[in-house]
C-alpha cells in the first residue's frame, strides 16, 4: 500500500488506497511460501472498504528472487480485494 486518501464528491466521501500490483504465483514446493511477481510500474486504486485482509510482503533476497507473502500465522493470508475472485 502506497497511500491512503479520501475524495469528496457530491456530499459523499470515498476512502481510497493506492496499492502496488502483484501477480500471485503458486506456493513454492520447496519453501511452502506464496510467491509474488511484481507488475513493474503498476499502481492501482481501490476502495478501502474492499480490502478483506492485509499482509506483509517481503522483498526479494539474494537467495529468493521473488517477493514472498509472510504467512506465518495463516496459510491462506494475502491481500484480496472484493472485486477479485
Amino acid at each position: 500500500m502506497h497511500g491512503l486518501f479520501s475524495v469528496h464528491v457530491d456530499n459523499t466521501t470515498f476512502a481510497l488506497a493506492i496499492v502496488k500490483a502483484f501477480t500471485r504465483k503458486p506456493r513454492n514446493k520447496i519453501t511452502g511460501y506464496i510467491e509474488l511477481e511484481e507488475v513493474e510500474g503498476k499502481l492501482e486504486f481501490c476502495f478501502i472498504e474492499s480490502i478483506i485482509r492485509t499482509v506483509h510482503i517481503l522483498p526479494p533476497t539474494p537467495h529468493n528472487h521473488r517477493f514472498v507473502v509472510q504467512d506465518l500465522t495463516d496459510g491462506d493470508i494475502y491481500l484480496r480485494l472484493s472485486h477479485l475472485k
